[in-house]
């Protein structure tokens, strides 16, 4: 169970009368072994009392449901011949609704509701005969009276839809697989912005735990010091985006076959761990099916972005370093300047000078560069940029070596 969603039921599977599967959703949230059964009801109009407010009691919804043409006792009874002696029973109420007022119909809006307990053997009503009248009156009269008051449960719609509608990316970006190799600043940070952005189905790979001098310009926290960096970024991320798929590989990127297993349905592959040993990895296995690969590291003090795509059944180690070449000397210069030894392209050395609003600054291009690549506009090669005016102020693409 993730952390605020304890006391939350997710409608995982709708199932018709029959018992037939008639929709599942992707189970995200709960990992309990009881799944929890609920009776969905769908009626042909918004189920509102004129001129606006919800049904309040089981009165009001039988006026609802006779103005609809919606026999409101008559599902009362067929749901106390499947529910009689269970408690804690979920109704969800539903009718379509549309995107836009006056449109056409999209969704369905679903309310759920709390019905009164029926118990496992009904009495018939006083002055009836213990039958199904008697019973249907006992129903009617007592247990679901008129003046008893429907109980409403809060009821969200975490559909993908509706959830990223506030912004997302393309289809084309966030129905691809993505593995993501490094969980360091750069990568937890790529990690997220996909995450939030609608990408559904990401693997995180990283083998090292969180330190207290990573939380400078890391998306995690103190709670999460001495742990896997990999799977504590996908559980945040899964916190976040409770009906993603984000998985964890908390091992050193292997290699040969058993990393073309890890990665095999991957489509596109990230790498932000700016190790040219990973890279070299990535090229010593083959996959049958090409996939987008991207390398993206930092220069020093994050001034400069480098990102290298690709696409093939393999990473093209050596084409990435004839590119990089030329401007590793510069980076040599800036690291001399500071005092520092250069000992990679990329950002793992641990006093690497960078701040968290530079490394956000530097994901947010790279996540922004995957969308431009998806949806049509290849970049294939090094591509490089550098920030204007100085750190913390935006990035343009770079003129020099490599360009």
């Amino acid at each position: 169970m993730l952390p605020g969603f304890e006391k939350t039921i997710v409608a995982e599977t709708f199932l018709d009368t029959k018992g037939d599967t008639f929709r599942t959703c992707r189970r995200g949230v709960s990992d309990t072994d009881k799944p929890w059964v609920g009776y969905w009801w769908i009626w042909p109009a918004p189920v509102v009392v004129p001129p606006w407010h919800a049904p309040g009691t089981w009165a009001e919804l039988r006026q609802t449901g006779a103005r609809l043409k919606v026999d409101v006792d008559g599902f009362i009874r067929w749901l106390a011949r499947r529910a009689a002696g269970e408690k804690a029973v979920i109704v969800l109420i539903g009718y379509e609704i549309p995107s836009l007022w006056n449109g056409p119909t999209t969704e369905v809006h679903w309310q759920a509701i709390m019905p009164p307990t029926v118990p496992r053997k009904i009495k018939p009503m006083n002055g009836f005969r213990d039958n199904d009248r008697g019973r249907s009156e006992r129903l009617r009269r007592d247990i679901f009276a008129g003046n008893t008051k429907l109980s409403y449960l809060k009821t969200s719609n975490w559909h993908p839809d509706r959830l990223q509608a506030r912004g997302r990316f393309s289809a084309t970006l966030r129905d691809r697989p993505i593995a993501i190799i490094g969980a360091g600043a750069l990568g937890s940070a790529v990690a997220e912005l996909l995450v939030r952005g609608g990408a559904d189905d990401i693997l995180i790979i990283d083998h090292d735990l969180l330190e207290i001098g990573n939380l400078v310009r890391h998306t995690l926290t103190g709670g999460d010091l001495g742990k896997n960096k990999a799977a504590r970024v996908a559980a945040r991320l899964h916190a976040a985006a409770p009906m993603a798929k984000v998985s964890a590989f908390e091992k050193q990127l292997p290699q040969g076959e058993a990393l073309r297993t890890v990665l095999e349905r991957f489509d596109v592959v990230i790498d932000c761990t700016g190790e040219d040993e990973v890279l070299r990895r990535l090229a010593g296995a083959w996959w049958s099916m090409p996939r987008l690969f991207l390398s993206a590291s930092m220069g020093f003090a994050a001034h400069r972005l480098f990102l290298f795509e690709a696409r093939g059944c393999s990473f093209p180690v050596d084409g990435f370093l004839a590119e990089v070449a030329p401007w590793i000397e510069g980076e040599r210069s800036d690291w001399s300047a500071a005092g520092e030894t250069l000992e990679g392209a990329g950002c793992w050395s641990p006093l690497f000078p960078a701040r968290s609003d530079d490394v956000w600054l530097a994901a947010v291009a790279t996540v922004k560069h995957l969308e431009r690549s998806m949806d049509g506009e290849p970049q294939v090669g090094l591509t490089v940029l550098e920030q204007l005016g100085g750190p913390g102020v935006g990035f343009q693409f770079a003129e020099g070596e490599g360009t």
